[in-house]
């Protein structure tokens, strides 16, 4: 195979649907970012883009349906979505994403202040569907993705505060968390200015494409770790080991693959969802607070489940059109995480 110098992600993802195979994609209480696949849906049937999959949507999609002699369904499923959009259909990855969105509770336009919460999360302030943080250096990482790919649109965007972005940027962690405190959030009307001018950044198709690509390079590596410890099986093993990375540090922190493998060593899990459910105790046993610990619990019996309460919301994975079906994934990378 011929080697390349750059870093290189190649990921295959093959199910046992063929992409002839009609099935569900997205139901009723599927909720996605604007710009994602629902927010697609909504603009081709000219209704309010919010990315959610209510009431409305379901019935702007059953008369769709109904003009184009398509089973009456209310439901996207892959007939439904190629003939609505004529795109391919969003694969098992891109669902996954979609779901814990949803979890994250956050789209592009919308930014977190986490300081009153300082006591239960460190994060200072989150950032868009994959909830990226800046204690984590994740966010600054985005930008400087950003002004790679375009050196004025930062500074076209944020104006007088671009100087903080820039400064920013060159910082970590407390470091980092502390000064955006000082420099934005105490002071009531940069702070108001600064969220005014991300809403204006995420209007620009690169500054969102940019900012799913650092995800996926992100978190790349610790599903890989999941992976090579613990294969992934069906498509709710994918989902959960993106969720998992996602929310937490990865497999090889705090001793959690040691006790994961004593578990299994004792208590062999019969099925994927059994397998879920003791990588997901251990996980949460080692996280910091309470707060944090309920939040994963709660995620982790969704994704053992297929469904469940979080942050007190119904989800269910199937209005996603994920199951435990036969998912086989194969991944080589040598991208790393950002540092923290």
């Amino acid at each position: 195979m011929k080697k390349f110098s750059m870093l290189v992600l190649m990921v295959l993802f093959v199910t046992t649907n063929s992409l002839a195979e009609e099935f569900v994609l997205f139901s009723k209480g599927a909720k996605t970012s604007k710009w994602g696949a629902l927010g697609i849906v909504q603009s081709k049937l000219g209704i309010k883009k919010d990315g959610d999959f209510g009431r409305n949507t379901e019935q702007a999609v059953r008369q769709f349906q109904i003009n184009q002699n398509l089973p009456s369904t209310g439901q996207i499923d892959t007939v439904t979505w190629k003939t609505l959009t004529g795109l391919n259909q969003p694969t098992v990855e891109e669902r996954a994403k979609e779901l814990t969105f949803a979890l994250e509770g956050t789209d592009f336009d919308r930014w977190e202040w986490n300081y009153p919460y300082d006591e239960k999360d460190r994060s200072g302030a989150t950032w868009g569907p994959a909830g990226l943080t800046i204690y984590d250096n994740e966010i600054q990482e985005v930008f400087k993705r950003i002004e790679q790919s375009d050196p004025n649109m930062l500074s076209s965007v944020f104006g007088n505060l671009y100087p903080i972005v820039k400064e920013l940027t060159q910082k970590k962690g407390r470091e980092a968390k502390q000064y955006l405190k000082q420099q934005v959030y105490d002071i009531p009307s940069k702070r108001e200015n600064w969220v005014k001018h991300i809403i204006e950044l995420v209007d620009y198709d690169k500054a969102r494409q940019v900012y799913m690509e650092f995800s996926k390079d992100n978190f790349a590596p610790k599903i890989k770790a999941l992976h090579n410890a613990y294969p992934i099986k069906t498509e709710l093993d994918y989902a959960f080991y993106w969720d998992i990375s996602v929310h937490t540090s990865g497999v090889n922190d705090k001793g959690r693959k040691a006790k994961i493998d004593q578990k299994f060593a004792s208590h062999p899990p019969k099925t994927p969802s059994e397998k879920r459910e003791i990588i997901g105790d251990i996980f949460t046993e080692t996280l910091g607070n309470q707060y944090q610990k309920q939040s994963r619990r709660e995620r982790n019996a969704l994704f053992v489940k297929g469904k469940g309460v979080v942050h007190g919301t119904r989800r269910d994975c199937t209005v996603y059109g994920l199951a435990d079906r036969t998912y086989q994934y194969l991944i080589t990378t040598n991208i790393q995480p950002v540092s923290r």
